[in-house]
């Protein structure tokens, strides 16, 4: 039965055997190359470049063209009927817009806003491609750990038939053995499984085929000092994208209210105007053309109170505006006070798993020698193996949880994959 459970389990670990090895760095290039969110950012980068062309296009001329036919019939003894048509073509060139020149500088604003947008989702991208592959790194130790338990598990339980077939215990130190290796074993299969679930989700993230499999290899350690906290979060204030564009946000709403000021402002605009017309009666045809020039001025006096209402409402936006950034600016401190607490938190956390599992190791390796010797129960031997099984896979969670940390720490301060992002998005 043992043999079967291992072949089994053989195959299912063979069958989940990546074919592709992936480091962290070309992890990083295929997701900034294929992920669909970093497409669809750039987009809307490009998208909001154009808003200050879109801005002076309101003193562009403008050419239109119209036409016009008329058919009239008269009964009676003057009866007859008369035919006209009017063409027209008019060049409309505006002279001055006070309203173009605050919606040029919001358009300038919103362009580089949207940089920093795409800029800060690069980081985001990054960052969870950092998670991602940590998480199989992690799994897999874990189920190295998992089999080094279903070892010495196995041990146990040839020791116990051992002293059983030899008269020195009873048969219920073999059913408790022969529980806790199958309890073992079951574990294994459910973290291979889990290992599947995260390498299917890697591969998602990098847009490749997660039927073809990915093998990641263990990236060099980042063991950086961590610096203060006020010094981090001195750099977020400075670096963080995200922070930019909320202080971005507060001076396009001044412009939108320079916008609607301007908008009371007198219009000056140029027109030509080209006609050209027919008519025809029952006596004969006419043929007309004419054109005319006027320079128009628009001073809007009296608009019943909506200029009023228009600037409060601004007002009230830019007051809304400073608002949500003080509050962004608190949890942007939170972000870096949460990341730095807990990258110090998992240097002890580490110092003292490693301790423990020396100690959990050594006090197995003892009881089990007791064991051996009749001056200890299997029951003493099982805690300690779980012991044993707990502190390393504790040990290797939290491994893997302080690499993740040191990089969230880069990742809420705004320099996390600097170099790279500034080649993508310069």
């Amino acid at each position: 039965m043992r043999v079967c459970v291992f072949v089994v389990l053989s195959a299912l670990l063979a069958s989940r055997l990546p074919a592709r090895e992936i480091t962290l760095e070309q992890a990083y290039d295929l997701a900034l190359e294929s992920d669909q969110s970093v497409r669809i950012a750039w987009f809307e980068s490009r998208k909001a470049d154009l808003a200050p062309a879109s801005a002076l296009t309101r003193l562009g001329p403008s050419l239109t063209g119209s036409t016009r036919f008329d058919a009239l019939s008269r009964g009676g003894s003057t009866g007859g009927r008369t035919d006209s048509g009017q063409s027209s073509l008019t060049l409309s060139q505006p002279l001055f817009d006070a309203t173009v020149f605050p919606a040029y500088e919001r358009g300038k604003l919103q362009s580089q806003s949207s940089r920093l947008e795409y800029q800060s989702l690069l980081r985001e991208v990054l960052y969870g491609v950092t998670a991602a592959y940590y998480a199989v790194l992690e799994q897999e130790r874990i189920i190295a750990v998992d089999q080094q338990t279903v070892e010495l598990a196995k041990e146990n339980l040839d020791i116990s038939e051992k002293r059983a077939n030899a008269g020195e215990v009873t048969r219920t130190d073999i059913l408790r053995a022969t529980a806790a290796l199958e309890g073992d074993r079951r574990t294994m299969i459910e973290s291979a499984s889990t290992l599947d679930l995260n390498r299917n989700h890697l591969a998602n993230i990098l847009n490749l085929d997660p039927a073809k499999g990915i093998e990641v290899i263990e990236p060099k350690a980042a063991n950086e000092a961590l610096p203060s906290f006020e010094s981090l979060l001195g750099r977020a204030y400075q670096k963080r994208e995200d922070l930019r564009v909320q202080e971005l946000a507060i001076a396009q709403d001044e412009q939108r209210r320079r916008e609607v000021k301007a908008g009371y402002v007198p219009k000056v605009s140029a027109n030509v105007t080209a006609l050209s017309g027919s008519s025809s009666t029952n006596s004969g045809k006419n043929d007309s053309s004419s054109w005319e020039a006027t320079l128009s001025l628009q001073v809007p006096f009296f608009t019943g109170g909506q200029r009023e209402i228009d600037l409060k409402t601004a007002q009230y936006q830019i007051n809304q505006t400073r608002l949500t950034y003080e509050k962004f600016k608190k949890t942007v401190q939170e972000d870096v006070r949460t990341a730095w607490v807990n990258v110090r938190t998992l240097t002890e956390t580490i110092k003292a798993l490693q301790a423990q599992v020396v100690a959990a190791d050594q006090g197995y390796k003892d009881l089990q020698a007791q064991y051996k010797a009749g001056t200890a129960t299997s029951l003493d031997v099982l805690d300690a193996l779980k012991s044993l099984n707990f502190a390393r896979k504790d040990l290797a969670v939290q491994t893997y949880a302080y690499q993740v940390a040191l990089r969230k720490v880069e990742q809420v301060t705004g320099v996390f994959q600097e170099q790279r992002i500034k080649k993508v998005a310069p």
